[in-house]
């Protein structure tokens, strides 16, 4: 509307009114869906200030058509004599605006840092948890080991007592045949 109001729509520049149709669509749909909103969680304060906001958007824009047309119908003069309406409509508009938009800024932080926090605790947590699993992991392989390693070394202890076992009763046969091989050899002295 300003670029309409500025060139008097002359040199193509008419489309400004389907543009600032266009945006205004835009601004209203926006403000829809916030009021959707306040209506699910049955804010009735808010919905309230999206209606003002509704309300003094309108006006605004009225007022902004108004001007651009009487621009263009008056020229300069005509058009001039409406811009003090028109900046005011404009003030009235973001005096409302701004703490709407600073609201929905700080709860909009206010969600990214429960959100920033709430992952913070999930990758904490996850952290724990493997480390957990992974100690539980090594308690139960050692308790596998062991418990395969045990009767393995039971059946060592046993095998090495039979060979000590075996081993003291061979040399006892062996000190037995030496004793009697000595007796063979004197009993064969004597006999000669």
């Amino acid at each position: 509307l300003s670029d309409v109001s500025a060139t008097r729509a002359q040199d193509g520049l008419a489309d400004g009114f389907a543009e600032a149709e266009k945006n205004r669509q835009s601004f209203l749909a926006g403000l829809q869906k916030f009021q959707d909103m306040y209506q699910r969680e049955n804010d009735r304060a808010q919905i309230a200030t999206v209606e003002s906001l509704k309300t003094n958007f309108e006006a605004y824009y009225q007022l902004g058509c108004a001007m651009a047309q009487t621009y263009v119908k008056e020229g300069p003069a005509g058009g001039n004599k409406l811009m003090a309406g028109f900046d005011a409509a404009a003030n009235q508009l973001h005096d409302k605006l701004d703490p709407f938009l600073k609201d929905q800024t700080d709860e909009l932080s206010r969600s990214l840092a429960s959100v920033e926090s709430m992952s913070s605790r999930l990758a904490n947590g996850t952290l724990w948890f493997g480390l957990v699993l992974i100690t539980a992991t090594i308690l139960i392989a050692a308790t596998f080991i062991r418990s395969i390693t045990r009767p393995i070394n039971e059946v060592v202890i046993s095998l090495s007592t039979g060979a000590q076992q075996t081993a003291a009763a061979a040399t006892q046969i062996s000190a037995t045949t030496q004793g009697l091989a000595e007796g063979a050899s004197e009993q064969a002295a004597s006999l000669e």
